[in-house]
């Protein structure tokens, strides 16, 4: 898609829409997050970064549909501290090969691009909350009950 992602509805409307553009208010609602941890997270830094998270946003703001997004974002961040700690030790994140070749270590660059991938995936299928203001969700049209409507219905071939 192009140009700029917009910003979730709730996030627009919080600040009484500040670019004038049209909101999306027909967008499809979701029952929001359990704030329990997951047992997905095996991690500590990862779960005491999700309960921090999850408090922070408030009530509403996380959905079901976000679950494995939060969850990916908390793996991102555990790993991120420990990389952090890593470096302050001078511990260097690369790797010798057999031919004495430094490298970025395979399972680090593996892990970024896996979440890569899936932030991506997740954002073309409108789960994440920027991404769900440009999804539509429109009502299901009910016929009409009277009987020049279920005439033309008939007539058109419908049921």
């Amino acid at each position: 898609m192009r140009g700029r992602k917009p910003q979730p509805l709730e996030v627009a409307l919080r600040r009484n829409n500040p670019g004038r553009r049209p909101l999306n208010l027909r967008a499809p609602t979701h029952p929001t997050i359990d704030p329990a941890v997951p047992l997905e997270l095996r991690d500590a830094l990862a779960r005491a970064e999700w309960t921090r998270i999850v408090e922070g946003l408030g009530a509403g703001h996380c959905t079901t549909m976000d679950r494995a997004l939060l969850i990916g974002y908390c793996t991102q961040y555990a790993q991120w501290q420990r990389l952090e700690a890593t470096l302050a030790d001078e511990t260097p994140i690369l790797t010798a090969t057999r031919a004495k070749v430094r490298m970025v270590n395979p399972a680090f660059t593996l892990a970024q691009k896996t979440y890569a991938l899936m932030m991506k995936t997740a954002s073309e299928l409108g789960l994440s909350p920027t991404a769900r203001t440009r999804v539509v969700a429109r009502p299901i049209e009910t016929p009409a009950a009277d009987e020049f409507s279920a005439y033309q219905r008939k007539r058109a071939g419908g049921a």
